[in-house]
C-alpha cells in the first residue's frame, strides 16, 4: 500500500501510529467481530470500535461497485478537504487490514466481510489500489485516531501476546485445556505434598 505520509511522521517517529494487519491483531489477541445494527444500537459503516480487545466492525461486501464508491468518494474528500477525511481514513484502515489473502480470509471467517470476487487475493489487491496515492496523515485530525493508539497499545502489549498465543496453539483443544488443568492440580498436591513431608522432619511430633 503506497501512502503519502506528511512530515509529521518525523516528529512523531517515537510512536508507530500506524495500523497493522488483521492477523497482526489476531496474534496479539485481538477478536474480529462483526457489529450488529439495531435500532438500540444504530450506527453507520465508519463506527469502528474496540471493546475489551474485541474489534466490532459493521458488516462490509466488496465488489467492483463497492471499489467504485469509495473511490468517488475518496475523490471528493482529498479535493474538498472542508468536508472531512471520515471515508479515507476508514477506506486506508480496512486496505491497511486487508493487505493480504490471510487477512481477507480472517474477516470473512469472523463475518465482518464478505465478497464476490474469485479469491482473497483479488480483494486485498482492490483495496491495496485503491489507497494507492492517498494523501493521508496519520497524525492528523481524523475520526480514527484514538482507535489507532489503542489498538497499538493493546497489540505493544507482551501479555495480550502471551496469552492469544497460549490460546491459539495449546488451548484450542478443550481436551488440552482438561489436561493443562489436571496438570496443574497434580503440581499443586504435589509441591504440597512435599511441604508436608519437610515439615513433619524439621519439626516432628
Amino acid at each position: 500500500m503506497q501512502i503519502k505520509f506528511c512530515s509529521l511522521y518525523r516528529k512523531h517517529h517515537y510512536f508507530p501510529n500506524r495500523w497493522r494487519r488483521a492477523t497482526q491483531y489476531h496474534e496479539a489477541g485481538i477478536q474480529f467481530r462483526m457489529r450488529m445494527y439495531s435500532e438500540h444500537n444504530p450506527h453507520s459503516l465508519l463506527d469502528i470500535k474496540l471493546r475489551d480487545g474485541i474489534l466490532e466492525i459493521p458488516f462490509l461486501f466488496v465488489d467492483e461497485e463497492t471499489i467504485v464508491f469509495f473511490r468517488n468518494l475518496i475523490a471528493l474528500e482529498q479535493t474538498c478537504p472542508q468536508v472531512g477525511n471520515y471515508v479515507t481514513a476508514y477506506t486506508v484502515f480496512m486496505a491497511k487490514l486487508m493487505s493480504m489473502p490471510d487477512d481477507v480470509a480472517l474477516l470473512a471467517r469472523k463475518g465482518v466481510i464478505a465478497h464476490h470476487m474469485r479469491t482473497d487475493r483479488d480483494v486485498s489487491q482492490l483495496f491495496t489500489r485503491l489507497t494507492k496515492g492517498v494523501v493521508f496523515d496519520f497524525y492528523g485530525n481524523y475520526y480514527l485516531n484514538h482507535l489507532c493508539l489503542a489498538l497499538e497499545v493493546y497489540y505493544q502489549n507482551r501479555l495480550h501476546r502471551w496469552v492469544a498465543w497460549l490460546r491459539h496453539n495449546h488451548l484450542s483443544n478443550p481436551w488440552l485445556v482438561v489436561a493443562a488443568f489436571a496438570g496443574v492440580i497434580v503440581l499443586f498436591c504435589t509441591i504440597a505434598q512435599t511441604v508436608l513431608t519437610v515439615e513433619s522432619y524439621v519439626n516432628p511430633k
